[in-house]
C-alpha cells in the first residue's frame, strides 16, 4: 500500500512528461485544458497548432521546455505569449496574424533548429524583437513581412540560414542587428516602405 501510494505520489508531482503531438487548439477552453490533460509535460514530441479567433491566453504551457516540432499560432486574439516563458527550443517558430505587443514570452528561448522557420507575419502590434534577447541561432528561415516593426531592438541574432524582411510599412533602421555575422543561404530585404 506504502508503495502504490509514493507510485502515485511521484506520478504527480516533480516528475517530467513527454507529450506526443501533434496538438489543436481552436478554442481557449482546447488550450486551457492542457494544463489539466498534461499536469507534468514538459516536453512535447510534435507540432502545435493555436489557431482561433477566440483564443486569448496561452497560459496553459507555461511548463513547457522544448517543443520538438512546429509551434504554429495564427489568427488569435493573443496580446501577449507569456505562456511559453519556459519553452528553451523549438524546432518552427510562426506568428501569423497575432496581435501581440512583444515577443517576452520567448525569453528563454535558444534556438530553432535547421531547415526550421522563424516567421512573423501580420503581427500589427508589434514594434521590435524584445524578448529574443537569447536567440542566437535560426537554422532555416527568419522572416519577417507584413508587420509593423519598426527595427529589431531585441535580437541577438548571430546566426541565421535565410534572412527574409519583405513588405513591412515601418522598418526605420536594422538597429538589434548589429550581433548577425552569418546568413547561410541568402538575404532578402524588398518592399520595405521605409
Amino acid at each position: 500500500v506504502i508503495f502504490f501510494l509514493l507510485t502515485l505520489l511521484a506520478s504527480k508531482i516533480g516528475v517530467s512528461q513527454t507529450c506526443t503531438g501533434p496538438f489543436v487548439f481552436s478554442t481557449q477552453s482546447e488550450v486551457d485544458a492542457f494544463i489539466i490533460d498534461n499536469p507534468t509535460c514538459t516536453q512535447i514530441i510534435g507540432d502545435v497548432f493555436i489557431v482561433g479567433n477566440a483564443i486569448h491566453s496561452v497560459e496553459a504551457f507555461h511548463n513547457i521546455e522544448s517543443i520538438q516540432g512546429v509551434l504554429y499560432i495564427e489568427g488569435t486574439i493573443l496580446n501577449n505569449v507569456w505562456g511559453f516563458r519556459n519553452v528553451r527550443s523549438v524546432y518552427s517558430l510562426q506568428l501569423i496574424n497575432v496581435p501581440v505587443f512583444n515577443l517576452h514570452g520567448f525569453i528563454n528561448l535558444l534556438q530553432l533548429f535547421i531547415h526550421t522557420r522563424f516567421v512573423l507575419s501580420g503581427t500589427g502590434n508589434l514594434t521590435n524583437l524584445a524578448g529574443l534577447y537569447d536567440l542566437h541561432t535560426i537554422g532555416g528561415s527568419f522572416i519577417v513581412s507584413g508587420t509593423s516593426i519598426s527595427n529589431f531592438c531585441g535580437s541577438r541574432l548571430i546566426s541565421v540560414g535565410y534572412f527574409n524582411v519583405i513588405g513591412n510599412n515601418n522598418i526605420y533602421n536594422f538597429n538589434g542587428m548589429e550581433y548577425l555575422t552569418t546568413i547561410y543561404s541568402g538575404m532578402s530585404v524588398i518592399n520595405n516602405q521605409n
